[in-house]
């Protein structure tokens, strides 16, 4: 799925076992019966808290999503029935948007990349802008619509282009590019 995983052989080949996702490698007991490893520490949950408790209560922060592996960026829609969010749950780079309770979620853009981030909204609600790098390319801006039409890659360049916003009309959308050099923000 993109992603590298340790499996261990019994000793005469035949079977294979897959072990948990971001194990590294490690060393076997001279008995063969343990592994230890390190864990990669990537691994980002999502929570919620309050934003502005009331005087004297603690904002408590609720575990609302997991997964083996990250989760991050997270971006309400402008009518905050819906969130887009940077995830590598599956073992590659994708970009999920999920219902405002993290009940139903699908991935919108889930091209093989190395990396894709930074999901801003259009004001409408009606597509996300976000950053990806397909593999062996330089990151670029796609859009993508939220009623299921495929991504269409915005920019298109040697350089990074990285990081999109929408102006609040929707007219124009920004990022930050290094085209020229050393990075500057772009209109596009």
């Amino acid at each position: 799925a993109g992603g590298t995983r340790l499996f261990l052989l019994n000793p005469d080949g035949t079977t294979a076992v897959m072990l948990p996702a971001n194990l590294l490698f490690g060393s076997l007991s001279p008995d063969g019966r343990r592994l230890a490893s390190g864990r990669t520490s990537f691994i980002t949950p999502l929570y919620r808290a309050a934003a502005f408790p009331a005087r004297g209560e603690e904002a408590i922060a609720e575990k609302v999503l997991d997964s083996p592996h990250a989760e991050y960026s997270p971006r309400f829609s402008p009518d905050g029935s819906r969130i887009a969010i940077a995830s590598t749950r599956t073992g590659t780079s994708q970009i999920w948007l999920w219902d405002n309770r993290f009940n139903q979620g699908k991935a919108v853009f889930d091209r093989r990349s190395y990396s894709s981030g930074s999901p801003a909204w259009s004001p409408d609600g009606r597509s996300i802008a976000f950053d990806a790098r397909l593999t062996g390319s330089a990151a670029d801006i796609w859009v993508v619509s939220t009623n299921g039409v495929p991504a269409v890659q915005r920019t298109n360049d040697k350089a990074e282009d990285m990081v999109p916003c929408f102006v609040p009309t929707g007219m124009w959308m920004y990022f930050s590019s290094g085209r020229a050099g050393e990075p500057q923000v772009f209109r596009s």
